[in-house]
C-alpha cells in the first residue's frame, strides 16, 4: 500500500508526502532483503524531485548495493527457468535504479556522473531485455547528450529508443522520442528534419497527452518554423499553446511573447 501511495504522490508531484511515506515503508521493511531497497529507491525518488540530491544519492546508493548483492547471489545458483525470470526482475530494478542516478547527476549539472551512470544502466537493461524500462533511459540519455551538444550520439541514442518504441506500440513514449530528436536536430542547426520530427511527434499528441509533452512540443515546434520563416504555421501552434498554456509555465510564456509581434507582421 506504502509502495503504491509513494508512487502515485511522486506521479501528481506531492513529493513531501511521498517522502514521508517512503520513510515509513523503511521502518516497515526492517531487514527484508526484498523490501529494503525498494523502500530507499522510493525515498531516493521523492527527495531527488525535491532537490535534495546529496540525500537522494546516498538512498539510492544504498538501494543499489541491495540490489547488486542479490543479484550476484543470484549467479550461483543453478539456473532454471523461475531463477532467470527472478534475475531478470532484479535487473530491471538494478539498471532502474542506476538510471535514477543519473537522473540526479543530470539534473544537477554533472554530466559525467550521469553519463557513467547512464552507462552502466543500459548495459544492465539490453542485457535483459527490459524494453520499458530501456525506451526511458535511452529519452533520458539522449536528452542529457543533446542537451551538451553530442548530437550525433544523442540521435543514435534516440533512434534506438524510437525502433523500440515503434515495435511495442508505446505511442506515447514514441512521441516524445519524436520531441527529443526534434530538439537534438534543432541545437545542431538541421531545422528541416527537427520540423519533420515534431509533425510526426504532433501526429500523436493529442490533448490527453501529458502537459509536458504537450507544452514542449508546441513551444520547440513553432521555435522551429520562425527560424526557416514558416510564419503563419508558427502562428497557429502558438495559438494552440496559448489555449492550453498554464500560467505558472514560464518556458512557454516566453514563448509566446513572440505572438503580438509576429500578428502583426503577418497582417502587413
Amino acid at each position: 500500500l506504502l509502495l503504491e501511495a509513494t508512487n502515485e504522490l511522486t506521479a501528481a508531484g506531492y513529493y513531501d508526502n511521498a517522502e514521508h511515506f517512503a520513510y515509513q515503508m523503511i521502518e516497515i521493511a526492517g531487514d527484508d532483503p526484498g523490501d529494503v531497497p525498494i523502500a530507499y529507491g522510493q525515498l531516493g525518488l521523492a527527495q531527488s524531485r525535491l532537490g535534495k540530491f546529496d540525500e537522494a544519492l546516498t538512498n539510492y546508493h544504498v538501494a543499489l548495493a541491495q540490489y547488486q548483492s542479490l543479484y550476484d547471489r543470484m549467479l550461483a545458483f543453478p539456473e532454471s527457468e523461475e531463477l532467470l525470470e527472478f534475475r531478470s526482475g532484479v535487473a530491471r530494478l538494478l539498471g532502474l535504479t542506476r538510471m535514477r542516478i543519473g537522473n540526479v547527476h543530470k539534473a544537477a549539472d554533472q554530466y559525467q556522473l550521469a553519463r557513467d551512470a547512464y552507462e552502466s544502466a543500459k548495459e544492465i537493461l539490453e542485457a535483459h531485455d527490459r524494453q520499458n524500462e530501456l525506451i526511458l533511459l535511452l529519452l533520458n540519455y539522449g536528452g542529457l547528450e543533446s542537451e551538451h551538444g553530442h548530437y550525433e550520439h544523442a540521435i543514435q541514442l534516440l533512434q534506438q529508443g524510437l525502433t523500440i518504441a515503434q515495435a511495442a506500440g508505446a505511442a506515447q513514449e514514441e512521441a516524445e522520442l519524436l520531441v527529443n530528436l526534434g530538439n537534438a536536430y534543432s541545437r545542431s542547426g538541421d531545422n528541416g528534419i527537427a520540423i519533420q520530427n515534431y509533425a510526426l511527434a504532433g501526429d500523436k499528441v493529442t490533448v490527453e497527452s501529458s502537459y509536458p509533452l504537450r507544452s514542449a512540443l508546441f513551444c520547440n515546434w513553432s521555435t522551429s518554423l520562425l527560424e526557416v520563416g514558416e510564419h503563419e504555421q508558427a502562428r497557429q501552434l502558438l495559438l494552440e499553446l496559448q489555449s492550453f498554456v498554464h500560467p505558472d509555465d514560464a518556458d512557454s510564456q516566453r514563448v509566446l511573447e513572440v505572438l503580438p509581434a509576429l500578428d502583426r507582421a503577418l497582417e502587413q
